[in-house]
This record gives C-alpha cells, sequence and structure tokens, in this order.
C-alpha cells in the first residue's frame, strides 16, 4: 500500500509540472499580447496611480497574484478538458472593449477590457471548472482602476459635502456659532474651507481594497 502511495504521488506531481511547462509560453504570449493591445490603457492606468487618492494602485496586482498563487498551492490546478466555450466569449468581449476604448481614444474602457482579458486567458488556459476558482484574485484588479471622471467628482462633492456637515456639527456642539456656506465654514472672524482632500476617497479607496482581501482570506 506505501510503494503504491509513492509511486502515485511523483506521477501526480510530474503531471502538474508538465501542465505548468505547457502553459508557460501562453502565458507569456498572452502577456505580450495584452501590453501591446492595451498599451494606451495601461499608460493612462500608471498616470492615475501617480495622483494621490489611486496611489495605492501598484500593490493590487500583486495582492492578486499573492491570492492567485495562494489557491494554487491549496488546490493544484488539475488538467480540464471540458468546454471553454464561456473563456471563448469572454476574450471576444476582451477584444471588443480595447478595440471601442482604442478607436473611441477612452483610456477607460481599454483597461476595463484588460481586466476582461486577464479574466479570460486564465479560463482558456484553466478551463472554465478550473478557472473560476480564480475569481476572487480576477475580481480584485477592479481595485486599480479609476473611476470615470464624472463619477469621481459626484462621489467627491457628495462626501465633500457630509465632511463640511459634520465640522459644522461639531462646531456647533461646542457651542461656537458658525455658518455654512457651500464648502465653506464660517465662525465670524474666520473662514475655513473644506478642501477636495476632505472628501475622504483617499482612505476609501484602498480600505475597499484591503476589506476585498479581508475577506477572501477570512
Amino acid at each position: 500500500m506505501t510503494v503504491d502511495i509513492q509511486q502515485a504521488a511523483p506521477g501526480a506531481q510530474g503531471k502538474y509540472f508538465s501542465l505548468l511547462s505547457r502553459a508557460y509560453p501562453w502565458i507569456i504570449l498572452a502577456a505580450i499580447g495584452a501590453i501591446a493591445f492595451f498599451w494606451e490603457g495601461l499608460i493612462s492606468l500608471g498616470d492615475s496611480w501617480a495622483r494621490p487618492e489611486y496611489s495605492y494602485g501598484p500593490m493590487v496586482p500583486l495582492i492578486t497574484a499573492y491570492l492567485t498563487l495562494r489557491e494554487i498551492h491549496h488546490r493544484p490546478v488539475r488538467p480540464d478538458h471540458g468546454s471553454r466555450w464561456v473563456g471563448i466569449v469572454a476574450f471576444a468581449l476582451a477584444i471588443f472593449l480595447g478595440l471601442i476604448g482604442n478607436l473611441a481614444k477612452i483610456p477607460d474602457i481599454i483597461t476595463y477590457g484588460f481586466i476582461v482579458y486577464v479574466g479570460a486567458v486564465i479560463l482558456l488556459l484553466a478551463g472554465t471548472r478550473e478557472g473560476f476558482r480564480f475569481w476572487p484574485g480576477w475580481l480584485h484588479l477592479i481595485f486599480m482602476l479609476p473611476l470615470p471622471q464624472f463619477v469621481y467628482l459626484h462621489v467627491s462633492t457628495e462626501l465633500q459635502h457630509i465632511s463640511s456637515i459634520l465640522g459644522v456639527y461639531l462646531v456647533e456642539m461646542a457651542n461656537v456659532p458658525v455658518f455654512l456656506d457651500g464648502n465653506i465654514i464660517d465662525l465670524g472672524s474666520y473662514k475655513l474651507q473644506v478642501a477636495e482632500a476632505c472628501s475622504g476617497l483617499r482612505y476609501l479607496f484602498p480600505l475597499f481594497s484591503f476589506g476585498w482581501m479581508m475577506a477572501v482570506l477570512y
């Protein structure tokens, strides 16, 4: 019985490493193709990461890589010879989004296509059943994308206003006369302006990413 187990384990391990050796060239090819096709979106993504509210962005792919490797370590990928039509549909959708973004010169659409492309490659390489195991890490990549500008401005303005209201409420609790005019707190001899940085988005975005990672791990 012991001999059979010892013989089976190396065979299974060899089959696993054989699968990885066949997948590596396709992974490299997919990475090169993604860089070339989604280049404009990736450059725009790098520019967004230079802004304070998205400065955590470079950490997101690293966390995703960790979550993926953790899943592989927990249960190695086994050959899946089932249907890959889901991966093919996702791949077609990614190419469509990339084309629309490149033709319309809208980098945000290109980056959305890139996220779909990553999921499509996973489904095509691992198969539908095995590929869906990695959805938590893949979905985490969404947190590295900047919000569309009109959404960002709307959310930032609303949160600024909430910060102004909270500030006035705290001042009133101290029995200090105060008047709120838009995002300006009027104290009579002093006027305080609630800046855009007070919206809290610089902390909210990283907390979303961190919260997702903690939910996956625990």
